[in-house]
Order: C-alpha cells, then structure tokens, then sequence
C-alpha cells in the first residue's frame, strides 16, 4: 500500500510543477499591451467580472447570459470555450442615467473583451481589456494578461492508457485571472 502512495505521488509531482518565471517573450506581450492600452486597472474596482477563466472540467460552469432590466438597461456576457479552458470573450452593461424623471443623460456602457493568441513556448495568451463609453467619450485599459499551458502525461507502469491532462494558468501582471 505505502508502495502505492509513493508510486501515485510520483506520477502526481510534474502536474504541480511549472514554470513561474516570465519569459523573454511574456514580458514583451506584456510591454505590447500596456504600451497600447495604458497601465493595468483593477476589475473588481471598476465592476467588471474580469476573465473569469475556468480550466478542464469547470470550464462549462459559467454560462451565456443576456439580461434586460428596467429602462432598458442590460447586462450581456459571452464565454469563449475552447478544448482546455474557457474564458468571458465580451462582458458589457449599459445603465441609463436618468436626470429630472427622463432619459436625456448619455448613457454608461462598460464592459470588456477577451482574446486568447498562441504563446510560441506552448500554451496560450489570454488576454483581457476592458472600455467605457460615456459622454467623455471611448476609453479601452489593460485588465489582465494570462497564460494558460496545458501539460498531459502518460500514467506510468503500464497503469492506462488514458492521458491525464492539466491545464496551468499564470497571470503576469500580478492579478487574479479567475475573477
């Protein structure tokens, strides 16, 4: 039985093994999006839900949503899924602001977009930016910046034949990319 456990533990360890240090090529992704929208701003401050990105099985936890309130207001979110992880792809909400019992005041949309791009030392980039449309005008900002590697290996000793596949997410900007 002990002997079990040491073999079990064994096949465990490169699951719980990754590389936490940026690469050459993460930092200039990451230089590229803050130099084209802005410094990082916090998700969670500004009332956005961020990437919220689910792995494996999860990765169906969160589902499509329109919702259409009084006034017209919405909330509308669309995940992207993919064979090893999904993500919000498009988060946006528009309130109408409502001055003297009309709705003359230009309304608020804010939101956000998600993309995920090939990584050229294996897995993906996702990488979320959000925006605001008011009457001061567009204005996109850098929410997050994810990588998302997935590792499979082969049960040893002949125990199977069924891969086992986990997936390893590493935010580089220092923020929680599961929201």
């Amino acid at each position: 039985m002990i002997l079990f456990y040491f073999i079990f533990g064994f096949c465990l360890i490169p699951a719980f093994i990754c590389d936490e240090e940026p690469t050459i090529e993460d930092l200039h992704v990451l230089n590229v999006t803050i130099a084209k929208y802005g410094p990082l701003k916090n998700y969670q401050q500004l009332g956005l839900p961020g990437p919220e990105i689910k792995t494996d099985k999860n990765k169906f936890s969160l589902a499509n949503i329109f919702e259409s309130g009084k006034a017209e207001n919405y909330t509308l979110r669309v995940r992207t899924i993919t064979p090893d992880f999904s993500y919000n792809a498009r988060y946006e909400e528009t309130k109408l602001q409502k001055v003297n019992d009309s709705f003359e005041h230009f309304p608020v949309i804010k939101g956000q977009f998600g993309e995920h791009f090939l990584r050229e030392d294996g897995g993906f980039y996702i990488r979320t930016i959000g925006y605001v449309l008011d009457d001061k005008g567009f204005h996109e900002f850098f929410l997050d910046l994810t990588t998302a590697v997935t590792q499979t290996f082969l049960p040893l000793l002949g125990t199977g034949t069924v891969p086992i596949s986990s997936t390893v997410l590493i935010t580089l900007n220092g923020g929680n990319s599961l929201g």
